[in-house]
């Protein structure tokens, strides 16, 4: 079972990193073709589709892995889930997509890129990625969309070479999705079996799957809500591009913890429908440890070397990327934690209401302080809001979770590593008074950084 779960998480982080990747290798390029007006552009209209997704989708992906992975023993039970979900999910982002249509690609500024989005709408229509992540099927998954992703980059490089060329870059990313949603449907009818129509409850799912849409809702909201807001409150939609960029940084090295929560969720609803309590209590605990092993150095690295990550990825002229870099950072100890009690513990045994409170408390946060903070600080304003809100969302669930994890034996490792990561930090800051050449410089202090750190431990 262990070799399971290890072949799974660096197949699911192969595939995250795909997803991340696409974008992220391509920012040197990106920054310097469609610079932060069209990639402003860009990050508003997505941020804007988003919202309908989210309301069509209505947090069914997240529920029908967890279903799935509950009676994947069962292959008359699971294909009758699979059926049920797929009808729902269908029939609400299509009525979403009516909408959408209706009130932003008719007329606009921005229509022409909100009718291109429309694609983006309905690869999450038939989109079953959530299936085969139920079945932990994730090799099928990362193969076959690391193809797509491979091949729309390539299409990026040959099409996309000045600001004008906005629309293209937004039609290659959406047919990207479309394409490898797509794929997925070739092994489906190996691992389901028709279900007669009338065995069909569809709407007996809609119970847990709002418990699961309320939260949803709410981290999409302030996931997405400080780019609407900054493209709204800003006089300039370039300031949503330095934004993006940022944000996109950060989350790349966010997928080394976020994609453990995605392996272990289908494990755990499994172990948890045959009462292992013991061992999942024991596996949370060890993922906890290791994300406060990694997430401590990186951020504190992150601060040191902002300056030199930004000018090694988007080059000049992304000045204020670096604040927000800086200011971000912090959120990847506190998602790491905060999606590791999420994914691994309230979602697969059941206690959806402890999840739902917390992200709901954070989603006000970033809400209050977006508003209080953008008008003032523009971009830094919005990455200080989201930190706050994901430091609120962690403290929340830590407090929930008290009882069940012993987070005392944690307090020792945390303050070695804040010591280690603290000398790492000091060493690397007057390294950056050395000119050693930007790139090789960058890679050299990272080198550096990490052995003093392991050095210090």
């Amino acid at each position: 079972m262990k070799k399971n779960v290890v072949n799974n998480y660096f197949y699911n982080l192969s595939y995250q990193i795909v997803l991340a990747i696409f974008p992220f290798i391509l920012i040197p390029y990106l920054s310097r073709t469609l610079g932060p007006t069209s990639t402003g552009i860009f990050s508003y209209s997505l941020s804007i589709t988003t919202y309908f997704v989210l309301l069509g989708g209505l947090g069914i992906n997240l529920y029908g892995q967890n279903e799935i992975a509950f009676y994947r023993d069962d292959e008359h039970l699971k294909s009758k889930k699979f059926f049920e979900i797929l009808i729902l999910k269908s029939s609400a982002l299509l009525i979403s997509l009516l909408f959408f249509y209706f009130f932003f690609c008719i007329n606009g500024e921005y229509s022409l890129y909100f009718k291109i989005f429309v694609l983006e709408i309905i690869a999450n229509i038939i989109d079953i990625n959530w299936f085969f992540q139920g079945l932990e099927e994730f090799k099928i998954i990362m193969i076959r969309n690391t193809i797509v992703k491979i091949l729309s980059f390539v299409l990026v490089i040959v099409f996309v070479k000045n600001p004008e060329d906005l629309f293209k870059y937004i039609l290659i990313y959406t047919l990207s999705n479309l394409l490898g949603n797509f794929s997925m449907w070739v092994s489906l009818f190996k691992n389901v079996s028709f279900i007669k129509i009338r065995e069909l409850k569809v709407f007996s799912n809609i119970g847990g799957i709002m418990l699961l849409f309320i939260p949803q809702i709410a981290i999409q909201v302030y996931t997405v809500l400080d780019k609407t807001m900054i493209g709204l409150l800003t006089p300039d939609i370039s300031y949503v591009g330095f934004y993006e960029y940022g944000q996109r940084l950060v989350q790349m090295i966010l997928l080394l913890f976020t994609s453990i929560g995605v392996v272990m969720l289908p494990r755990i609803s499994n172990l948890y429908s045959k009462k292992e309590y013991k061992l999942i209590n024991n596996m949370i605990m060890n993922v906890i440890n290791i994300i406060l092993l990694l997430a401590i150095p990186i951020i504190v690295g992150l601060v040191v070397l902002s300056s030199d990550f930004v000018d090694v990825i988007l080059g000049a002229n992304y000045e204020l990327t670096k604040s927000v870099l800086i200011f971000m950072s912090p959120i990847l100890l506190f998602i790491g934690l905060s999606n590791t009690l999420d994914y691994q513990y309230f979602i697969p045994t059941k206690k959806n209401k402890y999840y739902t409170i917390s992200v709901v408390i954070g989603c006000i946060t970033n809400l209050i302080m977006n508003y209080l903070l953008i008008p003032k600080y523009n971009v830094l304003g919005a990455a200080i809001a989201t930190s706050i809100s994901e430091l609120n969302v962690v403290l929340v669930q830590l407090w929930f979770s008290r009882n069940e994890f012993d987070y005392s034996k944690l307090y020792k490792k945390i303050i070695k590593r804040l010591i280690a990561a603290s000398v790492m930090g000091f060493v690397l800051y007057l390294l950056n008074g050395i000119n050693m050449g930007l790139i090789v410089g960058f890679i050299m202090k990272i080198i550096i950084g990490i052995i003093i750190y392991f050095i210090v431990l």
